[in-house]
């Protein structure tokens, strides 16, 4: 578990790396470097299985740790390279929440599968046979990167819109690595919740995810 809570920082630093990279005039802009078709099947074969770990939240203040946790497991399908968490965790969303009553929906709601399309490439600079991979995951749903779940609200079932994004206030993106079946991280950005006939609220909610395959 130590090595868990460790990892989250490590690949924030690389995030981070990302974005200097992105925003600084006075170094080589990051260059997205696609794989193959080849190296693509190679990589998805590679990660496909189930996974579980931890799903850890960030605070509104983005430098501070990350405080909480809850137990999660994702799949990797090869066939459409989508990655499912089957228990994604609602309620790590109520702490970013000032409407109180959407607040407490989040904290009593269950949990729910949660689809996400990976997009794989190299490592910047990377060449040769692969050793690890980066990935950008991006939630499906009717709308890519808007996902409906049913919320109990108010004592009635609503449908509920998590619009969700690439980017954290400007420094971290929905980005992850897998550098074999012992580390898989990867990063989710909630950005709005919006409840049928009720209230839109911000979320700017960052979840970290990182965990080991098991089958």
């Amino acid at each position: 578990m130590k090595t868990m809570k460790m990892l989250l920082p490590m690949l924030l630093v690389a995030a981070l790396a990302f974005v200097s990279c992105n925003t600084n005039d006075d170094v080589e802009p990051y260059v997205y470097e696609y794989l193959t078709q080849a190296e693509k099947t190679q990589q998805i074969n590679d990660m496909k299985g189930q996974y579980t770990g931890l799903c850890r939240f960030a605070p509104d203040n983005f430098f501070q740790v990350f405080t909480d946790s809850v137990e999660a497991s994702w799949t990797v399908d090869a066939t459409d390279t989508t990655l499912v968490i089957e228990n994604f965790p609602m309620k790590a969303f109520a702490k970013s929440i000032v409407n109180t009553q959407v607040q407490e929906a989040l904290k009593n709601d269950s949990t729910h599968s949660l689809t996400t399309r990976l997009y794989l490439y190299r490592p910047w600079g990377s060449s040769g046979p692969l050793k690890n991979c980066y990935f950008d995951v991006i939630p499906q749903g009717s709308k890519e990167l808007e996902v409906v779940v049913p919320l109990d609200y108010g004592g009635e079932v609503k449908n509920t819109t998590f619009v969700f994004g690439t980017d954290y206030r400007n420094y971290i993106s929905s980005v992850g690595e897998y550098v074999g079946k012992e580390t898989f991280l990867f990063y989710l950005i909630l950005n709005q919740i919006k409840v049928e006939n009720g209230p839109t609220c911000d979320a700017y909610t960052l979840l970290g995810f990182v965990g080991k395959k098991t089958k």
